[in-house]
């Protein structure tokens, strides 16, 4: 602590309980070898105060054995007091023969339901042993209690879903006089609400060639687990496959491999014109092949492919690009005759807003609780082609910036959405997102790319999509117009 944090500088040490074979004092040496008696276990020195020091003492025992001091440690901050007590053992002389312990484990409950409370009690043998209890959950620790009379108790209110083993390890409070010591594991299990245990269902003991396996999780509430890899390198490695040099007219086609294979199936293809800052994706281009017409405007353009999860985010790569050569030299001195190339393409998959759209949320208002402030919109419309022939399916995500006011800055984690289809060309092709709520006390809201609408295979045409928009915001953020932007995509 800072010098003047503690009134006077000053901490007070009493000694408040004795218990040994014989007396004990505690005293400091003068320059001139006259002694300071500071405690004495029979006489009146208890109590004594020191500064900001680093202090030597001198100990005196009267006879061999071991000795428990219970000392109280008192000082004030601010026009705080404030106190802490322990005890310390001193064996003088030979120290004493180990005491072997035992523990054992019992719990309230082994069968319990997510959300119900646990008691855990670890009982030690020798009861007068000093010392802890450690609870653990496999390796995990779930927390420590005091020894009393051989028994010590903790209630873990939150064991997750699954079969949990549950022991107990004694700790002595002298290492010197008692050995550790751990229970035989206790299995306690955890269901939700279903009352089914966790585990996997559906499951035959033998297949055939062809057969369909279908499995699933039961026991189990499902929660959205965010792995964080704190920026190690993916096993898997994307590069891009085929022949570079082409020639105006050619039908190039380039494939996307993946090292090692990954269960994924979608991809988004990219390309970076020569004068372009970065990489922008192709409409359309979604597959593990890439194939298009080459014109001479293909020339030294780069192509880049990423394999995305379903809901657009990159999963891996992106690849290194590769360049285009593109031969525009012609059919050579005295040709008769031309080729005609008409290429038919599969159709586009697009997503857009009109020009200049902007979403005006309504004034802040506090929430009815008073801890937050509150603004309300209507998301602008969005539309969805699929000029495909194929109509494959597409899934139209969105993605929020930080809000920014001049130098001031709110996250987008407190922007939720709750997503709907305003039009779509069939009926009960295309179906909303889910809701996202505002993450104003935990998660990241729309900060993470979120689905706004699906359309199932044969969503042919164009689909309009909305959603309602809500900001929670903390009510220490400063005053300001604040703005942020959602990226569509659409794969």
């Amino acid at each position: 602590m800072p010098a003047g944090a503690v009134s006077g500088d000053q901490t007070t040490f009493t000694l408040s309980g004795f218990d040994g074979p014989g007396d004990v004092e505690l005293f400091r040496t003068g320059s001139f070898g006259t002694p300071t008696r500071l405690w004495s276990s029979d006489e009146d020195h208890k109590t004594f105060s020191v500064g900001r020091t680093h202090m030597h003492a001198n100990w005196a025992f009267t006879a061999a054995g071991t000795y428990r001091l219970t000392v109280i440690a008192t000082a004030t901050a601010g026009a705080t007091p404030m106190a802490a007590t322990a005890t310390y053992t001193f064996v003088v002389g030979d120290l004493p023969e180990v005491v072997s312990t035992s523990t054992a484990l019992t719990a309230s409950a082994t069968a319990l339901r997510v959300g119900e409370p646990v008691t855990l009690t670890g009982t030690v043998t020798p009861a007068e042993t000093d010392g802890y209890v450690e609870f653990r959950d496999g390796g995990t620790v779930l927390g420590h209690a005091p020894v009393d009379n051989g028994s010590a108790e903790l209630v873990v209110p939150d064991l997750a879903v699954g079969a949990h083993p549950l022991t107990a390890s004694f700790v002595p409070a002298v290492g010197n006089l008692a050995g550790g010591s751990t229970s035989a594991s206790v299995a306690v299990t955890v269901t939700d609400d279903s009352g089914v245990e966790f585990g996997i269902a559906g499951i035959a003991e033998s297949y055939q060639p062809g057969d369909l396996l279908q499995a699933r999780v039961v026991g189990a509430t499902a929660v959205t687990i965010h792995v964080d890899d704190h920026g190690a390198a993916p096993r898997q490695q994307v590069t891009v496959t085929g022949e570079t040099s082409v020639a105006v007219g050619d039908v190039a086609t380039f494939t996307a491999e993946v090292s090692t294979a990954t269960v994924l199936t979608s991809y988004q293809w990219f390309e970076k014109a020569p004068d372009a800052a970065e990489a922008t994706p192709i409409p359309g281009a979604t597959g593990r092949e890439y194939s298009f017409t080459v014109t001479a405007g293909h020339h030294s353009r780069e192509l880049i492919v990423a394999v995305v999860t379903p809901t657009g985010q990159i999963a891996y790569g992106p690849s290194a690009s590769v360049t285009l050569a593109v031969d525009d030299s012609g059919g050579g001195v005295g040709a008769t005759s031309q080729e005609v190339i008409a290429a038919v393409p599969d159709g586009t998959l697009v997503i857009s807003v009109d020009a200049n759209d902007q979403v005006l949320m309504s004034d802040f208002a506090l929430s009815a609780e008073a801890d937050r402030w509150v603004s309300t919109g209507e998301l602008r419309p969005v539309r969805v082609t699929d000029a495909r022939a194929s109509a494959p399916g597409w899934t139209a995500s969105g993605q929020v910036s930080d809000f920014v006011a001049d130098t001031q800055t709110l996250s987008g984690r407190f922007l939720g959405w709750t997503p709907r289809v305003v039009s779509q060309p069939g009926v009960g092709a295309v179906t909303a997102g889910e809701s996202v709520a505002p993450a104003f006390d935990s998660g990241r809201g729309l900060l993470d790319s979120s689905p706004l609408a699906i359309g199932a295979v044969g969503a042919r045409g164009t689909s309009e999509l909305g959603a309602g928009l809500r900001i929670e915001a903390p009510t220490d953020v400063a005053a300001g117009t604040y703005v942020a932007t959602i990226t569509f995509t659409a794969i």
